[in-house]
Formats: C-alpha cells, structure tokens, sequence
C-alpha cells in the first residue's frame, strides 16, 4: 500500500508538471503554437516573445505553481511531511514533466520555474537565495539563462551552508539539492554553448 501511495504521488507529480501553461496560454491569447515560435521551447521565457513581460510572469507564477502543488498533494497522499523521500520525488517529477510533457510529445520548458515551486515547500531559504542570485545575474547581464544557471547552483551552496552552520539536511533534501542544478544545466546545454561562443541574445530577443 506504501509503494502505491507513492508510486500514484510521483505519477501525479509528473502529470501536473506535464500541463503546458505556456503552450495553453500563447493558444488562448494570441492563437499561436508557441513550439513554433522563437527556442520552441513552452516555458516562460519564449513566452515573453509573445506576450511580453505579463506573460513571462503569469506563467512562470503558474509553472511555480506547479512544483508546490505536486509536493503538497504528494505529501498528503503518502500521509507524510514534505521534507521525506514521496514528496521530494513528486516535486523532481512535475520538473521532468515540465520539460518532457506526454500532451505535447515531451517537449516543453527548461523546468526552472517548476523546480522552483518544489524548493519553495521543502527548503524555502535555498528556493528565496535562488530568486535572489537569478534576480541579480539576470538583471545584471541581461541574460535569463545566465540566472537560471547561476540561481540552481545557488540552491545547492545555500543547502552546503545552512548545513554547516546546523542545519540537519535529511538525505532527499540533498538528493533534490543536487537534483536542481544538475537539471538546469542540462536542460541549458544548448544556451551554455551560446553563451560561450557570445551568440546568446538577451532577454526579450530571439535566439537564432
């Protein structure tokens, strides 16, 4: 009963991530197939090519939404706190559902802002110290990827820290704590490479 419980929570975890906000957003508002559109990617960022900045933040609040709900309803279908090993699975789930979705062939988002949602519930220091160091990074060269890439690594060395000044990190905790910004790299490939070669455009334009 224990492993079904479980297995139903990360299922859930993943078909949670898996709705396309972004996708659905640009189709209800513009008409368009936002995989056609700028990266081909669903998550917040290529909406902004759409819709703008309001679109980049009504979805990344929804793709947000999507990690805390997948925790939460894990937790309480497992019957167990949020720091435990169901929840963390479900909350890492709904990120791999966001970036692999089955309604839309597996192909969505980068799965920052889903991942986020899940580090709120279950380490909410690490998840402010990531907005804060993506905040900064962005802002400063003007380049999402950039913050992403930096806010993950951010996640795992505020984990490092509060476990050396005393807190005791339970072992899934450190299991997403690596989880984060292996993800984010990952799923940033194609933009580290960019980066690199100095043909990453900025916030707001497209990449080639």
């Amino acid at each position: 009963m224990i492993f079904l419980k479980a297995l139903v929570a990360i299922v859930l975890g993943y078909l949670i991530g898996s709705i396309p906000f972004g996708y659905l957003t640009v189709r209800l508002i513009k008409r368009k197939d936002l995989r056609e559109v700028g990266s081909g990617s669903t998550g917040a960022t290529n909406v902004s090519r759409v819709l703008g900045k309001s679109g980049f933040a009504l979805v990344s609040l929804l793709d947000i939404g999507k990690g805390v709900a997948a925790v939460l309803i894990a937790s309480a279908i497992a019957g167990c706190p949020v720091i435990s090993w169901v929840p963390i699975a479900a909350g890492m789930s709904s990120a791999i559902g966001h970036t692999y979705p089955v309604w839309l062939r597996f192909k969505g988002g980068k799965g920052v802002n889903t991942t986020l949602g899940a580090a709120v519930v279950v380490f909410p220091i690490g998840a402010a110290v990531s907005v804060a160091v993506f905040l900064l990074v962005a802002l400063t060269t003007h380049f999402v990827s950039a913050g992403s890439l930096s806010s993950g690594i951010a996640f795992l060395i505020a984990l490092a820290i509060a476990n050396i000044i005393g807190y005791k990190t339970p072992l899934p905790l450190w299991v997403m704590g690596f989880f984060v910004p292996t993800m984010i790299i990952f799923t940033h490939r194609d933009n580290i490479g960019r980066l690199k070669a100095g043909r990453e455009n900025p916030f707001g334009r497209e990449n080639k």
